[in-house]
């Protein structure tokens, strides 16, 4: 009889254990964003703000140019056809180049070029890398704030859903001896692109 009892109360502090341990990540995950105090000012929120939404608006437009160039925002080479097989690698359509995923090539081989996954979202984060120094921060500098943004480093995740999109970036503001730097960005995009 004592053996039994052990054994449930062994049973009853392990499950204790357990509880306090779940609690423990649950509450983690619930009050982390509280936890952690940004160092930002509050006259330079609007900055990251329109920051992060750039990030977005050019993500967009990235999945708007692979989506119409058959997955890829940066095509291959051309291959022009022959007089045997007169079909090139490439479709001009409207001026923009779409670019077979199966076609003759002009020696008469059969190639196979569809994009994968991987290349979609390299295409995509050469894209953010290329064009996230261009937002526009003019009302910004109007208020007097002097912006900083360099070394765009973007990683892209394409999800069936969603499009996640991690930017690091050295970003500074300042104004008037007051400055502050972020140097990682995330942007979650509802897209079927996936």
């Amino acid at each position: 009889m004592r053996l039994y009892s052990n054994k449930r109360g062994q049973l009853a502090l392990f499950v204790i254990l357990g509880i306090i341990i779940v609690a423990g990540v649950v509450s983690y995950f619930i009050f982390r964003n509280y936890a952690f105090v940004s160092n930002i000012p509050e006259d330079f929120i609007p900055v990251y703000e329109s920051y992060q939404n750039c990030i977005s608006a050019e993500t967009t437009r990235a999945l708007g140019i692979a989506g119409a160039q058959g997955g890829r925002i940066y095509s291959e080479s051309y291959s022009p056809g022959s007089d045997y097989a007169p079909y090139s690698s490439q479709l001009n359509f409207m001026g923009g180049a779409v670019p077979y995923w199966y076609y003759v090539s002009g020696n008469g081989l059969i190639k196979e070029q569809v994009p994968s996954k991987q290349i979609m979202q390299e295409d995509i984060a050469t894209y953010l890398e290329d064009n996230l120094e261009n937002c526009n921060f003019d009302s910004f500098y109007a208020q007097g704030m002097s912006i900083n943004l360099d070394n765009i480093r973007a990683r892209v995740d394409i999800q069936q859903t969603v499009v996640n999109v991690h930017v690091d970036s050295s970003f500074v503001v300042s104004r008037e001896g007051e400055s502050a730097e972020k140097n990682s960005f995330d942007v979650q995009l509802l897209s079927k692109f996936g």
